[in-house]
């Protein structure tokens, strides 16, 4: 329990100066609260600064339900404060919040990239999931018409769906099925791909071809889902190709004419279509806290809690769950499409999807489509998702040796530039560092295993501090430079989880402690 945080905490109500916190900062606004414990009903009046020079001053007056619960007055002491595009023009910056006369509150600064700098990204604080740009989408006709499948009139370009899979048999044959079911009528075939599975994968798939005329399908030696990607879009007859996942299922019956209709209004090569990817609603697949959290407000997993409708986004938001662009961009498959240094699945789509950016000179982007709808099955426990992170930690180090300039966006240059520290006088505590990790992450599965997760205020920041400490873990698993400084490496990572956690524990002991009848 980082104690001195909290003290500091006391000493500032008891000083009567104002408490807050500036949580996020991205490339449209500033998010956090202030609080005055000496005037609990008055807003707080705080001024927004980038590069130290200050833009405006603004009323913290938005409600948030975790301050009221927390003990913070009735709750309208938050701020979601809008950032002016001028100040953000070009390159990164500094960002900071302080009260109006006072000093500035603890989150302080923080960074973020503009999207007219190159390879500009929001500023990183959720590894694991890169989030990317997005800008003003569609005019309003062209949404109409991209948007109602009901004008879908003469635009039946044909259609390849690519579907690798790996030992998830039956869940596989009925996502497969739910598809071909809705795509009757229209000019459509199915390759899907089995990545080595061990399990009945080739009977099922075997079956299913004999079934249905439009569906074909290849086995390969285990390689990881982009060999697999590749090997089904060689095998493409169409020049549209639309990448599903074997846990995925489309979720209407215009599923597949709002990704072809998308095209047909937007013919350039250099577009790609994303659609969504939602939890399935129904009573057999329970949503649990972990699962409405990486996909929700943490965005771990995807990112689609911050956009908006027909938006254009940038290569990082290429999830190959449910996206469709033209073969001919990448040019020759399968030597240039995905990367076989990716082994496991994570990085290889947005790797991809940077390589086609390059490629067109900047041109590549991606329109998000949201009528394009799939369920996304599979069940994810707290275990289960540090296991993921590990993995796409692993993948990042891939990433970054290919791409060296993406490790800010990767979320890994600090840990990095740790790795790299001369001094390793702390090399005998490694395992002493990794004895606390591995603590921490047990503490976040029993939480989960005894059914307690979700039920405080604070487990949901809990829950992204260990999904960043892990991601990190498994950048560091991955060095093979026998000379790395492991001790300063994981002496970061869990100094990154103390600073995001000391707020946390800190806000909810005083939100405590101003209930008790003593205060």
């Amino acid at each position: 329990m980082p104690w001195k945080n909290t003290l500091a905490r006391v000493y500032s109500l008891i000083r009567n100066q104002p408490e807050g916190y500036l949580d996020s900062v991205d490339q449209n606004a500033a998010k956090g609260w202030v609080f005055d414990h000496s005037d609990p009903s008055r807003p707080v009046e705080v001024e927004l600064l980038v590069d130290g020079k200050s833009t405006g001053t603004y009323t913290a007056n938005a409600f948030r339900a975790d301050l009221a619960q927390a003990g913070r007055g009735d709750g309208y002491h938050g701020f979601e404060i809008p950032l002016p595009a001028a100040a953000l023009e070009g390159g990164t910056h500094q960002v900071s919040i302080r009260t109006v006369g006072g000093g500035a509150l603890r989150g302080s600064p923080k960074t973020v990239t503009s999207a007219g700098s190159p390879g500009a990204g929001h500023a990183l604080d959720r590894p694991g999931h890169v989030r990317g740009t997005f800008n003003p989408g569609l005019p309003p006709p062209e949404i109409e018409s991209i948007a109602d499948p009901r004008a879908f009139e003469a635009a039946t370009q044909p259609l390849s769906v690519v579907i690798p899979t790996y030992n998830r048999s039956a869940l596989m044959e009925e996502n497969v099925r739910a598809a071909v079911a809705i795509a009757r009528g229209l000019d459509i075939e199915f390759l899907l791909v089995d990545d080595g599975s061990t399990d009945d994968t080739p009977r099922r798939l075997s079956a299913l071809a004999r079934e249905f005329p439009n569906i074909r399908w290849e086995r390969l030696s285990n390689g990881g889902p982009g060999r697999a990607r590749n090997a089904g879009v060689a095998m493409a007859r169409n020049e549209l190709v639309l990448f599903l996942g074997d846990d995925t299922r489309p979720a209407s019956q215009d599923f597949f004419i709002h990704h072809i209709r998308a095209h047909h209004w937007l013919p350039k090569p250099e577009i790609a279509v994303l659609g969504k990817i939602v939890w399935p609603n129904q009573p057999n697949e329970h949503v649990n806290f972990v699962m409405s959290h990486i996909q929700g407000a943490g965005q771990e997993q995807f990112g689609y809690f911050s956009l908006m409708p027909y938006t254009w986004l940038d290569w990082r938001f290429f999830y190959t769950a449910n996206v469709s662009f033209k073969k001919s961009l990448a040019g020759e498959w399968p030597a240039d499409g995905f990367s076989s240094e990716f082994p496991l699945a994570s990085y290889e789509d947005g790797e991809f999807a940077y390589r086609l950016t390059k490629k067109s000179a900047g041109r590549f982007r991606i329109l998000y489509t949201p009528g394009a709808v799939v369920t996304h099955h599979h069940n994810y426990s707290v275990q289960q998702f540090i296991n993921r992170q590990i993995s796409a930690g692993l993948m990042a180090r891939v990433l970054t040796r290919l791409h060296p300039e993406l490790a800010a966006d990767a979320g890994i240059a600090q840990v990095e530039a740790a790795l790299a520290t001369p001094d390793k006088s702390n090399q005998d505590q490694v395992e002493d560092f990794l004895s606390v990790i591995e603590g921490v992450k047990s503490w976040a599965k029993i939480l989960d295993k005894h059914y307690q997760l979700g039920s405080q205020n604070w487990h949901a920041d809990f829950l992204r501090s260990v999904f960043v400490l892990s991601y990190l873990q498994g950048y560091v698993m991955g060095n093979e430079n026998p000379g790395a400084n492991l001790s300063a490496a994981y002496r970061y990572i869990l100094e990154r989880f103390q600073e995001r956690m000391s707020s946390v524990a800190s806000f909810e002991a005083l939100g405590r402690l101003v209930r008790m009848p003593v205060i």
